[in-house]
C-alpha cells in the first residue's frame, strides 16, 4: 500500500535511527492477515479474538514439512466464525486449548495426543 507522506503521521523511528511514518487503515481495506511461525501463542490468541466477528481471513505461516518453504495453516476463514467455525490443525490447536468448551477440549486432546503435535510444534 503506498500512501503520500503528507497524509501520513511519524511514529517514532527505526533502529537506524530513520523516521517511521504511518497511517490507519480501514478495516475493510484488510482481506486476510497472516500470522509469522513464531508468533507468540498469546498474539495469535489476540489476533484471532480481533478478527473473528469480521470479514478477515486468518492464517499461520508454519514452516513445510520438507525443504525450504512455508505453508498456510488455516485458522479462520473470511467470514465471522459464527457463520464458519475456526479451522484447528495440531499445529493451531494452542490458540484453542484455554476454552473452556468442547473445542477447548478437543484442542487439549490434539495438544497432548496428536501424532503430528510433536512434530509440527518442535521449536526452530
Amino acid at each position: 500500500m503506498i500512501r503520500r507522506l503528507a497524509e501520513c503521521e511519524r511514529n517514532g523511528e527505526d533502529l537506524r535511527g530513520f523516521s517511521v511514518f504511518t497511517q490507519n487503515v480501514p478495516v475493510e481495506a484488510i482481506k486476510s492477515v497472516i500470522l509469522g511461525e513464531r508468533t507468540p501463542i498469546p498474539d495469535q490468541i489476540e489476533i484471532l479474538d480481533l478478527v473473528k466477528n469480521t470479514t478477515i481471513a486468518l492464517s499461520l505461516a508454519a514452516i513445510e514439512h520438507s525443504g525450504y518453504a512455508f505453508r498456510r495453516e488455516r485458522i479462520k476463514f473470511n467470514v465471522p466464525v459464527s457463520q464458519v467455525g475456526p479451522m484447528m490443525s495440531p499445529r493451531t490447536a494452542h490458540i484453542f486449548s484455554d476454552a473452556v468448551t468442547q473445542r477447548g477440549e478437543f484442542a487439549r486432546w490434539m495438544v497432548d495426543n496428536h501424532p503430528m503435535s510433536k512434530i509440527v510444534n518442535k521449536p526452530v
